[in-house]
């Protein structure tokens, strides 16, 4: 085995940066970094201590291009390390990918997971801003502004959506194929199917709520214990169900019953449809309906006990994960946690192709 395979990534790319430039130029340059001024020892341990630092913070590139690297020495780094970046790529891409080529990659925040909330906060604003007779003027009409309702509806559809494939991949499938083929809590029972998820992509919203209050009222009665609830919360209570229900009847008010838009004023049934969304983000917020959120993890670590995990949310927030199962590096994943941000007793299922679709 080379000298070189035994030496980590990031000792590989400093052996690079010294050929590229010297030690002491490298050592220079890193000092007028506050982060590495301020550590102390001989060169090397230092830069890896600031480059696993740097990674944590998703900056060793920008701080390698800040006082290290010119757009010239980039391409010499690739060269370098027989990397083979893209064609007319920017600076920062090229030397994203030669790091890469080693085995560095920065952590990544993971694309905003389209489960529909976004739609619903995007409805109550234009909802107040046309009850209060100022309407929001957009400049490039879109498919929500051309039809906020339908819109409206088919983000609450993806948000169940999202939350009955997330408990099926979680651990629920046997549960909710009993509650499908059996009928249960006011779901009506159907044929056995071989995908399940894909047919439960399929569900309107009706159906769909009724399903996740079986499944709450099965897990009850079944003494089962899922990972991210507490003793004393239910996975869909009768509250969340009442008001899923009374967003389904306000939006179907306008998107198929045409003879209770007639006696119905629109104002009175818009605001009916607003309170109705409102009523629904405030179960979100209160963790009432519990919405996994998607990560992707970039450093797992054990200490003799655990597996343990640390990664990013679409959101930007970093997430630490104690006593896990296995999960890949730099792949997205959807997480239900009984903890945040750092969490224990987590739900973590890969995330399937049709989460990336738009509303």
């Amino acid at each position: 085995m080379s000298a070189t395979a035994l030496r980590s990534p990031v000792r590989q790319l400093y052996d690079s940066l010294c050929t590229l430039m010297g030690a002491e130029d490298l050592h220079a340059n890193l000092n007028t970094l506050d982060g590495y001024r301020a550590l102390e020892g001989d060169p090397e341990p230092r830069f890896c201590e600031w480059a696993y630092e740097a990674l944590s913070r998703r900056a060793l590139a920008a701080d390698l291009q800040r006082c290290v690297l010119r757009p010239t020495d980039i391409a010499k780094l690739a060269c370098v390390l027989n990397a083979k970046p893209s064609s007319f790529a920017s600076h920062d891409v090229v030397l994203r990918q030669t790091l890469a080529s080693i085995g560095i990659r920065e952590p990544e925040i993971p694309p905003e997971l389209p489960d529909g909330i976004s739609v619903l906060k995007r409805f109550c604003k234009w909802a107040d801003s046309e009850l209060s007779g100022m309407p929001i003027e957009q400049l490039e009409p879109d498919e929500f502004s051309r039809n906020p309702v339908p819109a409206c509806r088919r983000a609450i559809e993806r948000l169940l959506k999202v939350i009955a494939v997330f408990l099926h991949d979680g651990g629920l499938d046997s549960l909710l194929l009993d509650i499908w083929t059996a009928g249960q809590h006011g779901f009506a029972a159907r044929e056995r199917v071989a995908d399940l998820p894909g047919e439960l992509v399929k569900l309107e919203l009706g159906p769909l709520n009724y399903l996740l209050h079986a499944a709450s009222g099965a897990v009850d009665e079944r003494g089962m214990r899922i990972a991210f609830l507490s003793r004393a919360t239910k996975l869909w209570d009768a509250s969340v169900f009442a008001s899923v229900s009374a967003l389904g009847d306000a939006l179907n008010a306008t998107v198929h019953d045409s003879g209770r838009r007639t006696t119905e004023a629109p104002r009175d049934l818009l605001s009916r449809q607003r309170k109705a969304v409102g009523h629904v983000l405030q179960k979100i917020e209160t963790k009432k309906i519990r919405v996994p959120r998607l990560v992707q993890f970039f450093r797992r670590y054990t200490d003799g006990h655990a597996v343990h995990f640390e990664g990013f949310s679409d959101e930007g927030q970093l997430v630490r994960c104690f006593e896990t199962s296995e999960y890949e590096l730099h792949q997205p994943y959807l997480l239900c946690a009984a903890t945040n941000p750092i969490s224990v007793d987590i739900v973590c299922v890969p995330l399937r192709d049709w989460f990336r679709r738009a509303v």
